[in-house]
């Protein structure tokens, strides 16, 4: 135990000297928001999320409609999945993980559902591309 609390208080007081540029640092606040922006009126997306300690639940998204949460990250690699079900398509999707954390969101994960899949907003480079998820099922989309 004292070997486990050694450990964290190393990790606490070196985490200001660590480049975030390189990497997710462990413990530290994160945001995911999904916002449904599929201008189909009287439809819902639904999205349940999920990662391996929490299950969200469901959640159904009108037009411009948005469900967020916090967490914060842990000494291993944070991942939390959502399965979008909408009437242009559908599909499971990784929404934080370490990777998209470095390369897009910078603790900060802004998704959006479009008709033709999702996007998350590039925080990591403001002004850059935003990163692109065709449906994984496309369906017959009336838009």
């Amino acid at each position: 135990m004292k070997e486990v609390v050694s450990l964290m208080l190393y990790l606490l007081t070196t985490s200001s000297l660590i480049d975030t540029s390189q990497g997710t640092l462990p413990l530290q606040k994160s945001r995911v928001i999904v916002t449904n922006q599929i201008p189909i009126y009287n439809e819902t997306s639904s999205i349940e999320c999920y990662s391996s300690d929490d299950n969200l639940g469901v959640h159904n998204l009108s037009y411009r409609a948005s469900y967020q949460w916090s967490f914060k990250t842990s000494l291993f690699n944070t991942k939390f999945y959502c399965y979008f079900r909408t009437s242009c398509g559908e599909g499971k999707y990784g929404v934080f993980t370490n990777r998209i954390n470095d390369l897009y969101c910078n603790y900060v994960c802004n998704w959006s559902i479009y008709p033709n899949g999702l996007t998350v907003d590039n925080h990591r480079f403001p002004g850059s591309m935003v990163y692109w998820q065709s449906w994984k099922t496309r369906k017959n989309c009336n838009h």
